[in-house]
């Protein structure tokens, strides 16, 4: 995923310190003490995410309507109010800035529908504090232009579908692949889970308690051969990481846990073994089956041992198709690609 994100006016990032993030860097850390605005970054990919995910749509004039503007109707995903997003340090609205870190479409690939003046695509995401709709724009020179539908044409060759509108002499590309669609539906490990056979709801989304084993069973046993090979390898990751020659892991017979096979000798109940095993069997069940490609996840290092922990982002880079966005706690509060600040 080639953006540049910056946020302002969410929760505790207001415009004078907004959240910043390059999302080209397959995983991000987030790092600094509690209550410094972790947890709050990696929400607003999940709650705001469905709307910006149809940013590039409605600026190239496939939104719904056919109205003078690109607008956003209201589509923000929070457990209790919407208009908790918007921070408390002001009233203006929430502003979103997407830059396109891609140049992939050279001049020369599309002939002479191309001018001498291609710049990727900087689009601004307004939303509105009264009616949570928004109004996204594209950036030209620092101001904001209203494109209406049809003025991004299309342009294709053996590498893609290229977008392009055409301002003051200038063109902007928009390139298809390098979408925002895995903002739809992020993979949010909450710091608050629950594992092993108890009976939790969904938290975010995220396949936990008993759910685990229905997915996991689901997965093993699929039709689809890329998926039973997913589950297989991951069996055998597992047992590597915490020193076994084989594991396997099957659903006991009432389908409330699972049975945890070791060396094709001795087996335990999930339930019965350590907190560490525990964790990266229901985080790792949960990936390849979402199959999304924005993973979020706060203090990856609950329950996991600080050695294990490397070896858990190495496993979760492996079986993931984009960047990984995590917080973690530290007594030197140490920022990294992120202006963190107290709520």
């Amino acid at each position: 995923m080639r953006w540049k994100i910056q946020v302002k006016n969410y929760r505790c990032f207001a415009d004078s310190n907004p959240l910043t993030i390059d999302l080209s860097n397959p995983v991000t850390a987030l790092v600094g003490p509690n209550n410094s605005g972790k947890t709050a970054a990696l929400r607003f990919f999940w709650e705001m995410g469905r709307m910006l995910s149809q940013a590039p749509g409605a600026l190239m004039g496939r939104d719904d309507g056919a109205g003078p503007r690109a607008i956003l109707n209201q589509n923000i995903r929070v457990l209790s109010d919407a208009y908790a997003a918007f921070t408390e340090l002001n009233d203006r609205p929430m502003e979103v800035d997407l830059w396109q870190l891609t140049n992939e479409f050279p001049r020369d690939q599309f002939g002479s529908a191309m001018t001498e003046d291609v710049l990727p695509v900087h689009i601004r995401v307004r939303f509105d504090r009264t009616n949570l709709n928004a109004d996204v724009f594209l950036i030209h020179e620092g101001n904001e232009v209203v494109v209406h539908p049809g003025e991004f044409y299309m342009h294709s060759n053996q590498l893609g579908n290229l977008y392009v509108h055409q301002t003051e002499g200038y063109q902007y590309f928009l390139d298809h692949s390098n979408n925002l669609y895995g903002f739809d539906q992020p993979t949010f490990v909450p710091a608050v889970r629950s594992f092993g056979n108890i009976q939790i709801p969904a938290n975010h989304e995220l396949v936990l308690g008993q759910s685990v084993i229905t997915q996991w069973v689901t997965q093993k046993q699929a039709d689809h051969a890329q998926a039973r090979k997913n589950a297989a390898s991951l069996e055998r990751e597992i047992a590597r990481i915490f020193g076994y020659k084989q594991i396997e892991i099957n659903a006991n017979g009432r389908n409330d846990d699972l049975i945890v096979k070791i060396n094709n000798d001795k087996s335990f109940l999930l339930k019965d073994m350590g907190n560490g095993i525990s964790h990266f069997i229901s985080l790792l069940s949960n990936i390849p089956a979402r199959g999304n490609p924005l993973i979020l996840i706060d203090e990856p290092e609950i329950g996991i041992h600080a050695s294990l922990q490397v070896e858990l982002m190495n496993l979760l880079s492996k079986h993931t198709n984009g960047p990984i966005i995590f917080g973690r706690l530290s007594p030197s509060h140490t920022v990294i690609d992120s202006n963190l600040r107290k709520a």
